[in-house]
C-alpha cells in the first residue's frame, strides 16, 4: 500500500512538473514570437527608411 501511495504521489509530482515546464515553454515561446515580430518590424522600418533616403538622394542628384 505504501509503495502504491508513493507511486501515485510521484506520478502527480511528475504531472505537476510537466505542466509547469509546459507553461514556461509556452510563455518563452510567446516572448520569442514577440521578439521576432519586433525584429521584423524594425527591419521593415529600416528598409522603408533606406528606400526613402535613396529617393531623396535621387531627387537631389536630379536637381
Amino acid at each position: 500500500m505504501l509503495v502504491y501511495c508513493h507511486a501515485l504521489r510521484t506520478k502527480n509530482v511528475k504531472k505537476a512538473e510537466q505542466k509547469k515546464l509546459s507553461s514556461e515553454f509556452k510563455k518563452n515561446l510567446s516572448l520569442f514570437e514577440r521578439l521576432v515580430n519586433i525584429k521584423r518590424s524594425m527591419f521593415l522600418n529600416f528598409a522603408k527608411g533606406k528606400e526613402a533616403l535613396v529617393k531623396v538622394k535621387d531627387k537631389v542628384n536630379q536637381s
